[in-house]
């Protein structure tokens, strides 16, 4: 199933995973599908400043996209 979601929302990346499916929930006065991910692979480097990651720097938050 999880494939089947990526493929359908054409995401390549091989490091996100789907973790939950939820049907009819209600988004912004509308009924929605809520599908929930991961992220499945520690950074190298801060996105934002290019810190090397020495075991300091970690995944973190959430992105809602509708």
């Amino acid at each position: 199933m999880c494939n089947d979601i990526l493929k359908l929302l054409k995401i390549k990346d091989k490091n996100i995973q789907v973790v939950d499916v939820q049907d009819d929930v209600e988004v912004r006065g509308q009924r929605s599908t809520v599908i929930h991910g991961t992220l499945s692979y520690l950074p190298e480097a801060c996105e934002w400043c290019g810190h090397k990651n020495e075991g300091q720097i970690h995944k973190h938050g959430n992105v809602f996209l509708v």
